[in-house]
């Protein structure tokens, strides 16, 4: 008979998970406005809708990190209220004027379609300042891609994708619900946006020139200011040129620490993965070799993250192994 030891960490862990677990069942925040039924009653796009082209007031962004999302391609924008410029508060916050609507859509394009079909856009999701409140939206695109439409319980699409490494993966795209929406972008149980910070914000030679995307929102009138070369960058973390560190760090910042800080909704994990993070108050230490595994993991309660993704991100999780034995 095969004896089993267990030791105190695998207590630990098993400890860990469940509370994790069970912190995934969080009230979720209602908004405070209703939304409409067509994503194109808002006037992001231009029509063709499926082109994607920023109507007036709004503009396409670019993240140094960007979350993982099953190698879905994502196009970001921003539209502002007529008259209306962003700020930037503390060198780290952008404050947004209400009225306010960022967009992300969530596409394949062809280059990974089978049998060369055309591009498919699954979702575009929004966020909506209203009365100082941010509001989350979900649209769900038709078959013809000529329209998107709400949708608050979420959606599965079956899919079939050619991979970064060349190979066909059929897999089950998952559309999030309201719900999960609220549960990543919840910080003080308030939703607050993830990607749009100004570390992340301010990427270098902005559309080919010497600007970074900040300055150059500022030349084009989108935000108030005249110059802010001194704020801080978050590495890009596929960029060879960074140190293994800084790229991993920024990895775990944006695919993570949305849940894993102290405002979190995965703050009882006493792990603060935000890149502005001093190593040793991040408890990565004790916990550096369960990360990996939690990302590489088929198990349904222990898989991490938690809400987004179908397919484990290979290179991604190359990375945090090689950040982690190095520590």
């Amino acid at each position: 008979m095969r004896k089993i030891f267990v030791t105190p960490m695998v207590v630990c862990l098993f400890v860990l998970l469940h509370a994790c677990e069970d912190e995934w069942f969080i009230e979720p925040i209602e908004n405070n406005l209703v939304l409409k039924y067509n994503l194109s009653d808002y006037d992001l796009y231009q029509i063709p809708l499926a082109e994607l082209t920023p109507d007036t007031n709004a503009f396409v962004y670019e993240l140094n990190t960007a979350l993982f999302t099953d190698y879905a391609s994502k196009q970001r924008i921003i539209k502002l209220p007529k008259g209306q410029k962003l700020d930037v508060r503390n060198k780290s916050a952008i404050d947004f004027p209400d009225g306010t609507i960022i967009a992300k859509t969530f596409f394949y394009p062809e280059n990974q379609q089978p049998n060369n079909q055309t591009r498919k856009i699954l979702e575009t999701r929004l966020l909506i300042l209203e009365k100082g409140q941010w509001n989350v939206g979900v649209y769900k695109w038709n078959d013809s891609q000529t329209e998107a439409y709400l949708i608050e319980n979420g959606a599965e699409v079956r899919m079939e994708q050619i991979l970064p490494n060349g190979k066909a993966e059929r897999f089950t795209y998952v559309i999030p619900s309201n719900s999960d929406c609220t549960t990543c972008h919840n910080k003080n149980s308030k939703v607050n946006p993830i990607g749009p910070k100004v570390s992340n914000l301010n990427v270098p030679h902005w559309e080919g020139s010497n600007n970074s995307q900040i300055q150059s929102w500022i030349n084009k009138g989108y935000l108030n200011g005249s110059s802010l070369d001194e704020l801080p960058k978050l590495p890009q973390w596929d960029n060879p040129n960074h140190l293994l560190s800084p790229r991993a760090r920024a990895y775990l910042d944006v695919n993570c620490a949305h849940c894993h800080n102290p405002a979190g909704v995965a703050s009882e994990w006493s792990l603060d993965l935000r890149y502005s993070t001093p190593y040793n108050q991040t408890g990565i230490q004790p916990l550096r070799y369960h990360i990996p595994e939690r990302m590489e993991s088929d198990w349904e309660d222990e898989v991490m993250p938690k809400i987004g993704t179908t397919l484990k991100h290979e290179e991604g999780i190359e990375l945090i192994k090689a950040y982690i034995n190095q520590l």
